[in-house]
């Protein structure tokens, strides 16, 4: 029983990104989140792959194929995707004195 529950965890990495693509399927998300549901995407198919390296290199208690390639692709996807969700939220328009911190701010400039 404690192998099966490590397995489980073990594959979590590829399960756990299918609970947010149900949850947006069955709902219908606004256009800002492209980004983030192509992410979700490229994401699943991205850890499939991680996870079939990593499960045929400790079947075969050799290392043949390295998976960090694809760890660090999936870290590069994940900024760009999240850089481009953001940037369609169109926040550039933050002004320090519209916070509460301004007084904080006025009073170190004037110093």
């Amino acid at each position: 029983m404690p192998g099966l529950f490590n397995g489980f965890l073990d594959l979590s990495e590829v399960w756990a990104l299918l609970i947010p693509l149900y949850v947006l399927h069955w709902n219908k998300q606004p256009k800002q989140m492209r980004p983030v549901i192509f992410y979700l995407w490229a994401a699943l198919i991205l850890n499939v792959f991680i996870d079939g390296i990593a499960e045929n290199n400790r079947f075969r208690n050799e290392f043949y194929v390295s998976n960090n390639p694809l760890y660090n692709i999936h870290s590069l996807l994940r900024f760009s995707c999240f850089m481009w969700f953001f940037s369609k939220l169109n926040l550039f328009y933050f002004n320090v004195e519209d916070t509460p911190l301004a007084e904080v701010y006025r009073n170190c400039r004037e110093r």
